[in-house]
């Protein structure tokens, strides 16, 4: 190896080390700002089990104190999200505001008697307790029917709200009335 490679060498190194350490600052700077992006207010509602209730919270975590209640179908204003949790405006609680899990809370409005569609799969579809399908609470084998109440997106793609519970999309077929 002649002293130009080793050069070109040292500098390939150098611009990479360099990129490396400039992003690790800048997610250093970023979590110790707290920097978060702007959202606009949404309107969301509530979806859970007909006749269930959610808690609001005070902070966004489990943990915290409870200050108030929702139920299927109650209309929120969201404005902020952070970490799988919405703060929730326009409540009837005492504060008027708390942290709700973005797993109950839907984009679109439940429908008041849900249209019927027919589940379609190989096998067994799993049926989910919330949008972002983190706990699986029982399954459906193909051809059952389900009502579905309302859509939401999350991270694993389109869900639909049912009265088993949280599917998704690709596993549903509506039928013709």
């Amino acid at each position: 190896m002649n002293r130009r490679d080793i050069i070109w060498k040292g500098i390939k190194v150098g611009i990479i080390v360099g990129f490396i350490a400039a992003m690790i600052l800048y997610g250093a700077l970023v979590l110790l700002s707290g920097a978060e992006a702007e959202e606009r207010p949404w309107t969301g509602w509530i979806v859970c089990t007909e006749g269930g209730e959610i808690n609001v919270r005070e902070k966004a975590t489990t943990s915290s104190a409870t200050v108030g209640r929702l139920y299927f179908g109650d209309q929120v204003t969201v404005t902020k999200t952070v970490k799988g949790w919405c703060w929730c405006t326009n409540l009837s609680t005492d504060l008027g505001a708390g942290w709700v899990s973005a797993a109950f809370v839907a984009a679109s409005e439940p429908t008041a008697d849900g249209e019927r569609y027919t589940v379609v799969a190989k096998g067994r579809v799993a049926v989910y307790d919330g949008i972002h399908g983190r706990k699986r609470v029982m399954w459906i084998q193909p051809g059952e029917t389900v009502r579905v109440w309302c859509w939401a997106m999350s991270d694993k793609g389109l869900m639909a709200y049912t009265d088993r519970g949280f599917i998704r999309e690709a596993y549903l077929y509506e039928q013709n009335q």
